[in-house]
């Protein structure tokens, strides 16, 4: 990929600040970029957090062909920019190549923290509907963008961009401009000194964290333009892979002597390069024309490979990148070749004896002429041409094709034996059939696989292939009888069959209960027919909740939970108290609440329950108090 340098937009009162990370194994900014190292960081609250930090794993960039190193974090984990300089504060962009790969188990995933874990306030990805793909969220200030957008498999380029003299905040997904906010309130600001987190969550609403695979990690204090982000998505593919700053193209290559070639630099350090050091290696290579950055011309008087290298020293702190690429310099040439060989044989491409002249261009693109002196000496040839059944062998062979075997004569040329083998298959036939139990075939009377061998005509062997199955005598299944709930259905199923007789005269192959009664159906398959009969009595299912209980331990309503819950499908209960702290959840029918939170005895009072369930295929929600009484 030929990359194109990248031209930085800064307040002329600020000096540019550039801090990259490339995740190869390290958590240091990306040479020749000078900034602090990245910090593994826990999410605040009591979140179960993994217990590794993360691990470098490798992982394939899409649209680049690039598989390499990415930094993985685990659940509850996250990174943390120390933000010493005050790169990140209200003028800045950030950029993050980044994968999610968990969602985690709520429904928001903190993506940035600006404020070190002392306020809810970032930028989040958020579960809105029931996709499971995400959207982004200013919270508390709410949804942005497309929604719902991003999706668990799939590299995105985020671009995150503020104007710190109009408070606008651009966020653009790859190279596409997502959002516009404005945060005239500077809600989404940093402090210098402040640490900036990325999906790290906080101590105030805690455990909304998730997981990703990062491949680049850039801060700046510049507002990024449209043309700007362009160049860093169209460039991924070379900028988040490590060495990408000292990148430069080669035109032409491969070359012949003595033409020149012309070397320019393409990274994203803007011309002049102010505040680095470029030094080229030109593997024996003279200078024309160029300095510093480039561009140069360079010329090489001897062919071959030439190694260029390109290291890039930042001035202010000696950081290095370094870059390598190959040229091939070709030249004119001319040989001549004597060789012998013997009837049969081929050499370049030619089989007769003859002086042979052939012009060439070899991989730099540089003609080459060579001559070509062959004689060709005689041999000998035999052929034989020969039939046998499969699983025989003649002369070591046992399929069909032309051998030749190779024996050498006295001038020191081959004798050339030729078989010609054709093997006669084994006729194979192969048949399904079905029979009733007791009932006989081919003087088999199980299910399986049989097989018989004949001698055919041409004198090799036939094999019949017989596949037998035994069907059984119809034997429907109804269940045992069961209870049915006022207003439910049910579905009897008695297996599969060849036809159906329900006691009503249909003949579907399952039938809908909504009513109590005694229900039969006769089955028929090609061995007969059966018959089976079920009893479907009423049960009353009124779903309901108590309105108070005594957790005393005496054994008598010491939980609170749901009555009468027969049937459920899905099942999700919540306790709150007054202030809408959540006390108690659970999914299991028969778990109930005992009047406790973190181990503590809540004291008397009125607390708020929501369920919601699902039945017969419909949501329900319900929702109400409860009295604790001690």
């Amino acid at each position: 990929m030929v990359a194109s340098i990248i031209h930085l937009s800064v307040p002329a009162a600020a000096q540019l600040i550039r801090h990259s990370y490339h995740f190869y194994n390290n958590f240091s900014a990306s040479a020749p970029d000078c900034g602090p190292d990245l910090t593994q960081s826990q999410a605040g609250g009591n979140c179960n957090p993994a217990v590794q930090p993360g691990s470098f794993i490798s992982d394939t960039f899409p649209g680049c062909g690039l598989t390499r190193t990415v930094y993985h974090n685990n659940i509850h984990w996250g990174l943390g920019y120390p933000n010493t300089a005050g790169t990140i504060t209200s003028t800045y962009t950030i950029h993050v190549y980044v994968k999610t790969t968990n969602w985690g188990t709520l429904p928001w995933v903190r993506i940035i923290d600006f404020t070190n874990g002392l306020s809810d306030n970032g930028i989040y990805y958020k579960q809105e509907t029931a996709s499971p793909d995400r959207c982004i969220d200013f919270w508390p200030n709410g949804i942005v963008g497309p929604c719902p957008y991003f999706n668990s498999s799939t590299y995105y380029l985020l671009t995150f961009t503020r104007n710190g003299a109009t408070g606008m905040l651009n966020v653009y997904v790859n190279n596409t401009l997502f959002s516009s906010y404005n945060d005239a309130a500077g809600i989404y600001t940093g402090t210098a000194g402040t640490p900036v987190y990325i999906y790290r969550d906080d101590q105030p609403v805690p455990c909304e964290s998730g997981e990703a695979n990062f491949g680049y990690l850039a801060f700046t204090n510049q507002f990024s333009s449209q043309t700007m982000v362009d160049s860093v998505y169209n460039l991924i593919c070379s900028i988040a892979n490590p060495g990408g700053t000292s990148t430069f193209s080669v035109t032409p290559n491969p070359v012949c002597t003595p033409n020149n070639i012309t070397v320019t630099y393409t990274g994203n350090i803007a011309s002049p390069g102010t505040g680095y050091s470029f030094n080229w290696n030109w593997d024996g290579g003279t200078v024309v024309s160029g300095s510093a950055m480039g561009p140069y011309v360079i010329n090489w008087s001897t062919p071959g490979i030439k190694n260029v290298t390109l290291t890039i020293t930042n001035n202010s702190c000696g950081n290095q990148n370094s870059n390598t690429q190959q040229i091939l310099i070709g030249s004119k040439s001319a040989s001549t070749v004597n060789q012998t060989i013997c009837e049969g044989q081929s050499f370049l491409g030619y089989t007769t004896s003859g002086n042979y002249i052939d012009t060439l261009r070899d991989a730099a693109g540089c003609d080459s002429v060579r001559t070509l002196n062959l004689t060709v000496k005689t041999g000998s040839f035999s052929t034989i041409s020969q039939s046998i059944c499969e699983g025989q062998s003649l002369l070591g062979y046992t399929v069909t094709g032309v051998y030749k075997d190779t024996f050498v004569i006295a001038n020191g040329c081959d004798s050339i034996r030729t078989l010609n083998l054709t093997v006669t298959p084994v006729s194979y036939y192969t048949f399904a059939q079905s029979i009733c139990e007791g009932q006989s075939f081919l003087g088999y009377t199980a299910t399986g696989i049989y097989k018989d061998t004949f001698i055919t005509a041409n004198g090799c062997d036939s094999i019949r292939t017989l596949n037998l199955t035994v069907l059984s005598k119809p034997a429907p299944d109804l269940g045992p009888d069961k209870e049915l709930c006022r207003d439910d259905s049910l579905i009897l199923n008695p297996g599969p069959f060849t036809s159906y007789l329900w006691q009503d005269g249909s003949t579907r192959e399952y039938f809908e209960v909504k009513q109590p009664g005694i229900y039969s159906v006769a089955v028929t398959n090609n061995c007969g027919t059966a018959t089976d009969a079920i009893t479907i009595t009423e049960r009353v299912c009124i779903i309901y909740f108590p309105s108070a209980f005594t957790p005393d331990g005496n054994g008598r309503n010491d939980l609170f939970k749901i009555l009468n819950a027969f049937n459920l499908q899905e099942y999700d209960l919540s306790v709150y108290n007054r202030w809408g702290q959540k006390l108690f959840h659970t999914k299991n029918v028969a778990n109930g609440w005992d009047g406790t939170f973190n181990g503590q005895l809540q004291n008397t009072g009125v607390f708020i329950w929501i369920c919601r369930f699902k039945k017969n295929n419909i949501e329900n929600k319900m929702k109400g108090t409860v009295v604790l009484i001690r």
